[in-house]
């Protein structure tokens, strides 16, 4: 549990370091990944 809050709390760190333009890309980028990773 802590240390998925651990990660959470990273995400959100880079989540608001990340600039609106990149942001979409970064989730699709994200998104593919959890695609791969699910098949």
């Amino acid at each position: 549990m802590t240390r998925h809050f651990k990660k959470t709390l990273q995400v959100s760190e880079f989540d608001s370091v990340v600039n609106h333009r990149r942001r979409p890309i970064v989730i699709l980028i994200f998104a593919n990944s959890r695609l791969a990773y699910a098949n």
